[in-house]
């Protein structure tokens, strides 16, 4: 097989199971006859679920993950987590500050977004079993996805930061998987076009970018039932979240790229969720 094709297969494998996961454990409980009403059994399997993606994710991306332990400076890893982690916190913070304008402007009031609510009440069901979900496997699962394996099929790395930055912000806010699903797709082809020797490729970008969007709305509309219906289900205080998490997302992928190890993303994503665990638990 060939190598590209290869990283495309393992990254997608890897990236299918996490998108779809949510579904098929639904789908699990259901037979099994699990009462979903019950938080506490969403709690368990939410954790349940963390560690099977983030053991997937590991043997799939076992040997780069190795690597990069072992040329990892582990006396000087914390602090420089500790400064990245800080760093992060000033992205978030000037993002939050550009998202609190926008809803603003158009006169929405902010209430934070579905999973955020949806985050407190799991806390507060199963604190341990979801602490350390959120703390320890969430951030080292999503940064083998999305900033190790996207890294692997992407030429360009302006495009790899911007791409994993809004799937990152995407995925944190939107339910809609053929979204989810076919971005890294758009991210390739504009990837190769900027890559490639062609002629306006900045022309070619935006319209793969517009004939993306168009064909989007278009699947959206018709899963929905109508136009009505899928401006309602797409939410646009969540598009407007994407860019608060999608900041973040572009920071950790500039982080990536720049050390070339995930552990510089992951150790500072598990402080950062740390922190906003503790925060949650007193909400």
């Amino acid at each position: 097989m060939n190598k590209d094709l290869f990283k495309l297969f393992r990254f997608y494998l890897l990236f299918l199971i996490w998108v779809v996961s949510g579904d098929v454990l639904r789908i699990v409980l259901k037979i099994i006859n699990v009462d979903t009403t019950k938080i506490h059994n969403l709690a368990i399997a939410e954790f349940v679920l963390s560690l099977v993606v983030f053991l997937i994710g590991f043997i799939i991306y076992k040997k780069e993950i190795k690597k990069d332990y072992k040329v990892l400076d582990k006396k000087k890893i914390f602090i420089e987590a500790l400064r990245l982690m800080v760093c992060a916190y000033m992205v978030e913070i000037i993002s939050g500050i550009v998202v609190m304008f926008i809803f603003s402007i158009i006169g929405v009031e902010a209430t934070g977004s579905i999973n955020n609510n949806v985050a407190i009440k799991l806390l507060k069901s199963a604190p341990v079993l979801i602490g350390v979900g959120t703390v320890l496997l969430a951030p080292a699962y999503e940064e083998i996805i999305m900033r190790l394996g996207l890294n692997t099929i992407f030429k360009n790395k302006k495009v790899f930061i911007a791409v994993s930055g809004i799937i990152f912000g995407v995925m944190h806010v939107i339910d809609f998987k053929v979204v989810i699903l076919t971005l890294p797709i758009l991210g390739i082809i504009i990837d190769r076009i900027s890559m490639s020797k062609k002629k306006n490729k900045l022309l070619l970008n935006i319209a793969c970018v517009t004939t993306y969007l168009f064909i989007m709305f278009i699947i959206i509309t018709l899963m929905s039932g109508g136009i009505n219906k899928a401006l309602i289900a797409l939410n646009l205080k969540n598009f407007i979240y994407v860019i608060e998490y999608g900041s973040v997302g572009v920071y950790f992928a500039y982080v990536y790229d720049k050390y070339k190890n995930v552990f510089y993303t992951i150790i500072p994503h598990a402080l950062i969720n740390f922190i906003a665990t503790i925060i949650l638990s007193f909400r």
